[in-house]
């Protein structure tokens, strides 16, 4: 026998008892079938877990109290290929939970503003998340398809998550302090008139995905909190705004952010704070960035590409005492207007283009 042959056996044995512990590790799933009128079942493995036929708020928590606080849950929703139609009603996770990933299909008509087909009120746990890739959606004129009221981390990888109320609905509406973080080929998408993803606080991570809204309303609006967005799209083609922000700052590194309608790539309306250090923010028409802020908001444009596709039309257009500061390797194409004294380049000022 070959001396090294021992070793590759070994090797070989880890590799296989490696593979082994992972697939023994992966949480077998919660299935959730049924409908309003037969009422809801949930099983794994083929057994019932709880009672059958009952409410989807008794179904939730059957499955929390089989799943236990410290570990990993799976849910579906749907039998794989259905959609699973709770009515009127919420699936809600609160107090204590492991990991939980939600997967499958599920609508809900719920047209309450504070709750939402998936309603999540969970505490903050160090490596503990919700990770969502499942098709969400909301039908209520001013419904919420995900409400987040927790601080418990959110990542959405997959999926559709759609508000498709013709009012003020929403697909993700963040109330709380959590980190959410959109990534892989997740789709947040908003109809009506509300904004696709609507965050009051906290912290946002785009790293991949698209986040849209088709109708008025915008496709990402922040009152505080901080977003970092590191890659993906965040577009509008209707006459709502790409990223609507208040008070707070927005970090573009990179991805795109575009409004191909009559809204602005990035509105910002007061205090908070812009900066583009990468990527591509860009317009059809109007401003590409518009810095409405009296109170004193700042555009700060590092890297990247700023544009308006529309011939001397406004790529910055900055309110009568906001600032614009210029830095770095930018390309800017469009028109740049700030009041006298509120437009400022410092020594690293070497822009690739400035059109």
């Amino acid at each position: 026998m070959n001396k090294s042959t021992p070793k590759i056996i070994a090797v070989f044995f880890a590799i296989i008892c490696f593979f082994s512990a992972v697939q023994a590790q992966e949480p077998v799933p919660y299935i959730i079938t049924g409908n309003v009128t037969d009422r809801f079942t949930a099983t794994q493995s083929g057994s019932v877990v709880g009672e059958a036929d009952t409410s989807i708020a008794y179904i939730i928590a059957s499955i929390q109290g089989s799943c236990g606080s410290g570990t990993d849950c799976t849910i579906q929703f749907g039998n794989g290929t259905s959609v699973l139609d709770i009515g009127a009603d919420s699936a809600y996770f609160g107090g204590t939970w492991g990991i939980i990933n939600l997967t499958g299909k599920i609508t809900s008509a719920n047209n309450n503003s504070n709750f939402g087909t998936i309603h999540i009120t969970l505490a903050s746990v160090t490596d503990v998340a919700v990770n969502i890739n499942a098709d969400i959606e909301n039908t209520g004129s001013a419904g919420r398809a995900v409400y987040l009221a927790s601080t418990r981390a959110v990542n959405v990888t997959g999926g559709k998550i759609e508000a498709k109320g013709t009012g003020a609905s929403r697909a993700i509406h963040s109330n709380s302090t959590a980190v959410l973080t959109i990534s892989g080929s997740a789709e947040i998408i908003s109809a009506g008139t509300g904004n696709a993803i609507n965050q009051t606080s906290g912290t946002t991570n785009i790293i991949g995905g698209t986040i849209s809204t088709i109708g008025s309303g915008n496709a990402f609006q922040q009152t505080s909190g901080t977003t970092n967005v590191n890659g993906g799209t965040i577009s509008t083609i209707g006459n709502g705004n790409a990223i609507y922000q208040t008070n707070g700052t927005i970090n573009v590194n990179g991805g795109t952010v575009s409004a191909t309608g009559t809204g602005y790539a990035i509105y910002q309306t007061s205090v908070g704070t812009i900066n583009v250090n990468g990527g591509t923010v860009s317009t059809a028409s109007g401003y590409t960035i518009h810095n409405d802020a009296n109170a004193g908001g700042t555009v700060s444009i590092k890297g990247g590409t700023v544009e308006n596709k529309t011939a001397n039309s406004y790529a910055i257009f900055n309110g009568s005492t906001g600032l614009v500061v210029l830095s770095g390797d930018p390309t800017v194409t469009g028109v740049i207007r700030a009041a006298f004294g509120k437009l400022s380049a410092d020594a690293t000022f070497a822009p690739g283009a400035l059109k």
